[in-house]
């Protein structure tokens, strides 16, 4: 082999070894690139990962802070509501001790309604509900002593309206139990029933009516009946009968009152007169006319004329007709019959007898 071909071989050689070399140097190069990359990787992963635990941590540190802070809030609200309370309930009880005393004060002096209105506003504030009960009992029983005094005084039916305010009480209904009996008793006494087998109709009068013409009421009788009808109604009625004689010898015509008035210094009544209501005969002795009317009561008007004879010794009545009147006197000891048939009925209307 020649020295050029073999200084040729050489040389390819030599420039095949130097490419390998750079290949391999390439391939390092290669390699620690990657692993540098792979280190580099690493290192922001763990870099990332600090940086969220130090996030968590700084975000669990705010909320506690707000959490501390909002508790801090909290009780200083509650501390100063408390305090506020505190001062207001102080407040309010100086002013229910104020009351307190007051209704006591008005129970000393026997006002028990305003002590029971007074305790009823402070209910909630000491004993105030018993001593309402207290109260109550005290009002019931002076009450009771009261409306006593007046039944044993002989009004018997003021006493038991007295004390019918207070009938839900059981110890105010047992007295009024008593006084319904016994006024109910006192009123049947002064009465009797007018009955009739032909009819379903009954009449009450009164035992004191007065039946026969006599010196005070000359040719006057009036009476005051409580009647039944047949379909079950009851009715007032006034009956008015009267004699009308001339003087002497002649003749005169009947009344016919269209009017009836009642009337003393005490005051007057007036009645019309339905001409239906009324019947006219003539006198069975000498010359004249007997003249009977009959007018329909309310238990008001009722009330009114009994009242007017309670109240006066005498009464005038005239019966007065279109042409003329004729005119009477009644005392009050002849009208006890209007007096006490008036009493009974007010009495059964009371308690729907």
């Amino acid at each position: 082999m020649s020295e050029e071909n073999k200084n040729l071989i050489e040389d390819e050689n030599k420039d095949a070894n130097d490419s390998m070399s750079e290949n391999e140097d390439c391939q390092e190069e290669k390699v620690k690139e990657e692993t540098t990359e792979d280190e580099d990787s690493e290192e922001n992963e763990d870099s990332n990962e600090e940086n969220n635990i130090e996030d968590g941590k700084r975000k669990k540190k705010k909320q506690i802070i707000f959490i501390s802070i909002l508790l801090i809030f909290v009780i200083v609200l509650f501390v100063a509501a408390f305090i506020t309370d505190k001062k207001e309930t102080e407040k309010q009880n100086e002013l229910y001790s104020v009351k307190y005393e007051s209704a006591e004060n008005y129970l000393n002096e026997g006002q028990y309604d305003e002590a029971i209105s007074v305790f009823y506003e402070i209910s909630e504030y000491r004993d105030s509900n018993e001593r309402i009960v207290e109260v109550q009992n005290l009002k019931t029983e002076k009450l009771i002593k009261d409306a006593q005094k007046i039944y044993d005084s002989g009004d018997k039916m003021k006493a038991y309206k007295m004390l019918s305010v207070e009938s839900e009480n059981e110890k105010v209904a047992a007295v009024l139990e008593k006084y319904k009996k016994a006024l109910i008793a006192d009123a049947e006494a002064k009465v009797f029933w007018v009955d009739d087998d032909m009819s379903d109709e009954r009449l009450i009068r009164a035992k004191t009516e007065i039946d026969n013409w006599v010196s005070d009421t000359k040719n006057l009788i009036i009476h005051v009946y409580y009647w039944h009808t047949e379909d079950g109604n009851k009715k007032i009625m006034l009956r008015v009968l009267f004699a009308d004689e001339p003087e002497g010898y002649g003749f005169i015509p009947p009344v016919h009152p269209t009017d009836l008035k009642f009337k003393s210094d005490k005051g007057e009544i007036d009645f019309s007169v339905n001409f239906m209501n009324t019947k006219f005969e003539p006198l069975t002795f000498g010359s004249g006319w007997k003249e009977d009317i009959y007018v329909e009561l309310s238990l008001e008007e009722a009330n009114s004329l009994a009242k007017l004879f309670k109240d006066s010794d005498k009464v005038r009545i005239r019966a007065k007709g279109i042409d003329r009147h004729i005119d009477f006197t009644m005392s009050s000891k002849d009208a006890e019959g209007i007096i006490d048939i008036v009493d009974y009925i007010n009495v059964v209307s009371e308690f729907g007898v």
